[in-house]
């Protein structure tokens, strides 16, 4: 076994500059042993309309990754164990380095595609950096990985910092990536650092090292020892297999047996569902991470675990606001480490009072659905009630997460106290809990220059279910944009089936949340008119694929899909258009689902979906449209609509917007166009990416092309002051029309 002095470094390397405290020693021992690996914040750059490179050149990245090391030279933090006065056991100190190789953490994958999707992020997940024997000296303890020169990824040891810190990195990476000058590149990859800048003012290291007797929680653990004798078989995940062993010395590098394996799952909220679900929040006096937690409780006691009698729920959230602030910290250090938590046990019965059961029974055992019955008052109470505990979280003159922290810094000093006594009192807190972490909303004050964030999304490596809990939601979004939501479970103990079919189901990228459709449902009860879709371009979409449609009858009205029988959906809206008859007799609506499906039955000619150019245009093409909403729903109504349709559709978008569409006009209308233009020249600039011919993909045909074709031409319908408007804005009229004629014998059919 190698002893942890051999680790030792000549002074010239590193200087210590902090002792460490609870949450250090946590962490540093996590990973050590195997238990938890580490955290990522990914952001997408995407180029300006006027940018004249696509990718981030790789001197840009250097010379950002130096402005923030400039900005946060607590970045070269790392933790040196030290074997203590009586030779027995092992304290932990914090060091900063002298100097730092960006060679050493930063990494291009060129040929990646730019998108932090999930299979990306459980091999970043699963990479153990920073457990190695042998250590160099100038690599920090943390990285950035760059895909496809557009999505940068941050993934860093969670002893140095936390994921609400991601959100500051990203923000000073972009502001240096838009300030970069091509001609003004490093003269070197090596960072030289100040160890004095990252020292902590005396009342900040006292603070950080404050404690208190563990006696102070001592009645709580027994409350909770107690808890489970007596209930502890009626908990959520009691019939899930016994985790992996971590290693049992942090003393060497734990080997792969030891390792816990993160497994991931997406759920992706776009922004214009997310703006809907807001303001549902706002109207009931909620916010959307205790909406959350509750939906997921909900899903947990009604779907998945329906005998269940109690559950736990760990919500983790910033106290930056609670921690002391560094005034000038040029001449000092800040903390990057400011997670805290707190736990509510909820007895279950009464969830299932309020929400209906899902479509499975028990996990694996599909049930027959029905339509839900939600008691929507008593949801909203259970948020508000979960949002008044939170709140609790900060209150008082000592708040209880503080008091927790300083009692936690008064158990054991030492590294081996840390894997023997106190990993086994975080499993009797955590285990058979699900865990939520919002890191809030990255806010885009749209500065000037190439790049802007356009998505971003925040991750943390599951911990090791002896000591952690069972599932855990990590929460991000970018103003503007999707909300997307990373939850990392353990490979080989949740399975896959469980968390997509129950938990998180399969969707555009491949899942999709059960409490997604509790959060659909809320929300249609509050507007039951929603039962067709907002943009109507679907139904020109399919006719685009009309030469595929081979035996299969279109529905157009909802009228229709009534009197053809169609089942509806299993959630609301229960009727959506397009719909298609199958060969078979069966139906199927969404002009996703039946795309895919036809690609299955008919796979030549293939229409590529879901190619990296159709998920990069989908994005654009929702905020383009998302902008355009007073311009086209009002003209829907004058351009479009029959008579027989028309006194529907006006009342029902009045009660959805709160006033009549020709006020939403008047009101909204001015400078849509204006507002949507970045995003109509983004898409110019997708299409113009390849030579090769017309289409996004140069000289062949995908479903990319479909989708905007659909909207150019529903802008016709609309009229030609409005059409000639939105090339007008693309920046490339010709290069639209062109396009379009390109696709003649596909939009020539115009019944």
């Amino acid at each position: 076994m190698t002893d942890v002095k051999s680790h030792t470094a000549p002074a010239t390397w590193y200087t210590v500059v902090r002792p460490s405290n609870f949450v250090d020693r946590l962490f540093y021992v996590q990973h050590k042993v195997g238990a938890q690996a580490n955290v990522l914040v990914s952001a997408h750059y995407a180029p300006r309309a006027s940018a004249g490179d696509n990718r981030l050149s790789k001197d840009a990245v250097y010379s950002a990754a130096r402005a923030v090391l400039e900005k946060y030279p607590e970045l070269s933090l790392i933790a040196i164990p030290q074997l203590s006065a009586n030779g027995k056991s092992h304290t932990l100190q914090l060091a900063a380095l002298h100097e730092i190789d960006l060679d050493t953490c930063v990494q291009f994958l060129d040929d990646e595609e730019p998108a932090a999707k999930p299979q990306v992020i459980e091999k970043l997940h699963n990479e153990w950096l920073w457990s190695d024997d042998e250590v160099n000296y100038r690599e920090p303890w943390w990285k950035i990985v760059v895909l496809g020169g557009q999505e940068v990824i941050f993934v860093f040891h969670h002893t140095i910092c936390d994921g609400r810190f991601g959100y500051f990195f990203h923000r000073e990476f972009l502001a240096a990536v838009n300030s970069f000058n091509e001609k003004h590149t490093l003269s070197s990859k090596i960072i030289k650092i100040d160890p004095e800048r990252v020292r902590l003012s005396k009342e900040v290291e006292q603070f950080w090292t404050s404690r208190t007797s563990a006696l102070r929680v001592f009645p709580f653990y027994i409350i909770l020892l107690l808890f489970r004798l007596l209930l502890g078989s009626k908990l959520p995940f009691t019939n899930l297999p016994k985790p992996r062993p971590y290693s049992d010395s942090f003393l060497a590098k734990a080997g792969p047996e030891n390792r816990t394996k993160t497994r991931i799952a997406t759920l992706r909220i776009s922004a214009a569902r997310m703006r809907r679900i807001i303001a549902a929040c706002r109207e009931n006096k909620a916010t959307f991470t205790p909406l959350f937690a509750i939906m997921m409780q909900a899903t947990l006691a009604c779907d998945v675990y329906p005998e269940a009698k109690v559950a736990i729920l760990n919500c983790v959230f910033d106290l930056r606001r609670l921690y002391p602030q560094e005034e000038d910290p040029l001449s000092s250090g800040r903390l990057l480490q400011c997670g805290g938590s707190s736990r509510k046990f909820t007895w279950l019965e009464g969830y299932r009072r309020i929400f209906p059961p899902g479509s499975t029974d028990k996990i694996g055992n599909k049930a027959e659905a029905k339509k839900p019955q939600v008691d929507v008052e008593g949801a909203w109470r259970l948020v508000r009630g979960y949002r008044a505990s939170i709140a609790k979280s900060f209150e008082g003159k000592e708040p209880p997460p503080i008091a927790e922290f300083r009692a936690a810094n008064g158990t054991s000093d030492d590294l081996e106290g840390i894997a023997k006594s106190t990993f086994p009192a975080l499993g009797t807190y955590l285990n058979n809990c699900i865990q939520v972490s919002n890191i809030g909303v990255f806010a885009t004050s749209d500065p000037e220059g190439p790049w802007r964030i356009d998505d971003i999304g925040f991750s943390a490596a599951t911990v090791n279910g002896n000591i952690s809990c069972s599932i855990s939601f990590n929460v991000a979004g970018v103003e503007g944009g999707d909300t997307v939501i990373n939850a990392t479970y353990e490979d080989g103990i949740l399975s896959e089936e469980m968390v997509s079919v129950p938990l998180i189901k399969q969707l555009h990228q491949h899942l999709k949340g059960s409490q997604h459709h509790v959060l659909q449902y809320l929300y249609s009860i509050r507007h039951p008119h929603q039962d067709t879709r907002r943009v109507l371009v679907d139904e020109h979409l399919e006719e685009a694929l009309t030469t595929r449609l081979n035996g299969l009858n279109i529905l157009t009205s909802r009228r229709d899909l009534i009197s053809s029988s169609v089942p509806p959906n299993e959630s609301e809206p229960q009727f959506t258009l397009p719909t298609v008859q199958m060969p078979d007799g069966s139906y199927v609506m969404d002009s996703y689902k039946i795309a895919d499906i036809l690609e299955e039955k008919y796979p030549e000619p293939s229409v590529f979906l879901n190619t990296p150019v159709q998920l990069r245009f989908r994005a654009l093409m929702i905020k383009f449209m998302g902008e355009l909403m007073p311009i086209y729903v009002p003209g829907i109504a004058q351009n479009v609509l029959g008579d027989e349709s028309l006194d529907f559709f006006l009342a029902s978008r009045k009660e959805d917007i709160g006033m009549s569409l020709d006020e939403y006009r008047k009101q909204h209308g001015p400078g849509a166009f204006g507002r949507a233009e970045p995003f109509a020249r983004e898409i110019t600039a997708l299409l113009n990416e390849t030579s090769s011919g017309p289409y996004f993909l140069g000289d062949v045909v995908s479903y990319a092309d479909f989708m905007w074709a659909a909207i150019l031409l529903f802008f016709k319908c609309l009229g030609d002051e409005e059409y000639e408007e939105v090339l007008k804005r693309s920046g490339d009229a010709e290069a639209h029309v062109k396009f379009l004629d390109a696709l003649g014998s596909w939009t020539e059919r115009n019944d």
